[in-house]
């Protein structure tokens, strides 16, 4: 496989990264809305955790689709926890190793 080939599948599985951090914001803000109207402050504080834990999707997208030079630091462990989030992140992660161990070892 050629190089803009690969790079072509980067930016791709760079946007669907953050593609899926906008969804996951917009769900966990609608859920921590209301666990911070239920929950007074473990509400807050499971809001918080929940942005964090997305932060890295976001920096593994961006990583990825500026080319980063560490960017397979954060989009590894990210892929890796992906797996066990059926199905969608799964097919994610999926399709971030296919990438990672094609193109990344050959070189």
């Amino acid at each position: 496989m050629n190089f803009e080939f690969m790079i072509k599948h980067q930016k791709i599985i760079g946007v669907i990264y953050i593609f899926a951090f906008f969804i996951l914001a917009l769900v966990g803000g609608v859920l921590g809305t209301e666990l911070v109207l239920s929950s007074g402050v473990w509400g807050v504080l499971i809001a918080l955790v929940f942005v964090l834990i997305n932060s890295f999707t976001l920096a593994a997208g961006v990583g990825l689709y500026k080319n980063y030079y560490w960017k397979h630091y954060v989009a590894f462990p990210v892929a890796l926890l992906g797996l066990f989030n059926f199905p969608i992140n799964t097919a994610i992660s999926i399709y971030y190793f296919w990438y990672f161990f094609s193109y990344e070892y050959k070189r």
